[in-house]
Order: structure tokens, then sequence, then C-alpha cells
């Protein structure tokens, strides 16, 4: 396996491990989760285990998780030129608990690994067929199926991921380890938002080319935060103190009060 790609990085980042946890209470080969019976099975499965008793809940709890695997298919390209086979059939899901804490990883089974060439346009070339076909050939057939079995819009699954995918080019760029990349991260990104190929995907407009609100952070002076570009639904959850901080539902006034309650709570 190319040492040029830190797994250490990517298990701490975004949880793609290499082995099975033998103490997940919940697991499922993403490559299953194509097939609409597993994917209607798997919700049912998942929905006491995170509190509620919509399928929808699970669709957008778990498209935003699994926006973990598509950070760490961006930080294999910009941060490592180098990118293992991320395919469905290679993942894993897995959902374990930590002292009543929810955790979630993906088990990652590391093949093949493709090095980005040195060359500006052969690398261009590279980075578009990586995006192209991982984007249309494993997260669109999840979209759809979760879409269809959970009766929610592919729109709102799709947009799960855009927030995410802002916020960890964010803090690549803010990363004394990256400073060299800077200008690789902003063309890779810059690609990811206007290079798509938007007929394979079957969408209008590119999901993560989106404008967001900012807005204050809830515990840290004078720091701006993304709003979501949709809500996550956790307020359907029954453990769940209502919407997200961040969740663009909420009013101004419902997000003052929210902010005072979190900074009550410390």
């Amino acid at each position: 396996m190319d040492k040029n790609i830190n797994w250490k990085f990517l298990e701490t980042e975004y949880g793609l491990i290499d082995q099975i946890r033998r103490d997940a209470v919940k697991r499922c080969s993403l490559s299953d989760l194509v097939e609409r019976e597993t994917a209607y099975s798997f919700t049912q499965e998942l929905m006491p285990l995170i509190g509620t008793k919509y399928p929808e809940v699970v669709a957008t709890h778990f498209t935003s998780w699994f926006g973990a695997v598509c950070a760490g298919l961006q930080a294999m390209v910009s941060l490592f030129d180098v990118v293992s086979e991320v395919r469905l059939e290679h993942l894993t899901f897995q959902l374990h608990m930590d002292e009543n804490q929810r955790k979630i990883s993906f088990a990652h089974k590391r093949t093949k690994v493709t090095k980005a060439p040195e060359e500006e346009g052969l690398r261009n070339e590279w980075r578009s067929q990586i995006y192209d076909h991982f984007y249309a050939n494993e997260v669109k057939p999840i979209i759809k199926s979760l879409s269809a079995v959970a009766e929610i819009s592919e729109n709102h699954l799709w947009a799960q991921f855009a927030t995410r995918l802002h916020n960890e080019k964010d803090k690549w760029l803010a990363h004394d380890l990256f400073l060299a990349r800077r200008q690789t991260i902003n063309n890779d990104f810059y690609a990811l938002l206007k290079d798509l190929d938007l007929t394979r995907l079957e969408l209008k407009s590119n999901p993560f080319d989106v404008s967001f609100k900012w807005i204050e952070d809830a515990t840290v002076p004078d720091k701006q935060i993304r709003q979501r570009s949709t809500c996550c639904l956790a307020y359907k959850r029954s453990n769940h103190p209502g919407h997200c901080y961040s969740c663009p539902r909420m009013s101004a006034e419902e997000r003052e009060i929210k902010k005072q309650l979190i900074q009550t709570q410390g």
C-alpha cells in the first residue's frame, strides 16, 4: 500500500478504518444498500438505534455520516495525491456504542491505489475521472435507494454532504501541516463544485456549489460558522432537543434562544 496516504489521518478524521469492529451493534456492506429490500430493512433496524420512528431521519443521518467517506476521498485527492479505491463493495458501515455515545465508522478494504500524475493537465483529468466515478457509481445508487425506501427527495439527501465538505476544506486550508497544499486544495475543491458530470448524476445543479449563510458560533465569541444547507431532521428524534443550532429552519429569534441554552449548559 502506498505510504503517501496518511491512513491515521483518515481514520481519526473520517472513521475510515481497516477492520471490522466486533462490538458493532449494526453493520452493513454499503453495496447491499443499493438493493431496495436491504435498504428498507436497514432503515427499519436503525430507527430505534437513533431514537426515531421516521425512516427519512435514518436516510438523512446516514447520508450525513457517509459524508465522511466523501471528505476522505477529497482528502486523498487534495492532501496526498494518491487515492485508494473507494467503492461500495469495499466499504462496511459500522455503528457501535462508546459510553452510551453513538460512534460511526466505515471499514474500508484498502486495495488498489492510483497516484496523481505530476503534469497539471493529466492530474486534472485524473481528478475528474475519480470524482465522476465516485459520485455517479458509488454515491448516486445509495442516494436513490434510500430516497425510495424513506420517501424523501434525492436532492434533500445530496444536500447533506455540502456543509461537511466545505467545512473540511476550510480546516485543511487553516492547518499548518497543509500550507504547501493550499493551491491544490482550492483547485480540487473548485473542480468538485464546477466540473462534476451532472448528466451522469441525473441532477440539474451541482449539490456542492451552494451559497451559505453565516451565523454566530454558539460558544466562541466573534467566530462565524456556516448555517447548514438543509435540515438533517434531527428534531424528529425522540432524544434530540429540537432543531440543531445551525439548522436553516430556525428563525433568528429561535437561534438566539438556542445559543443561550447551549451557553448555559456549558
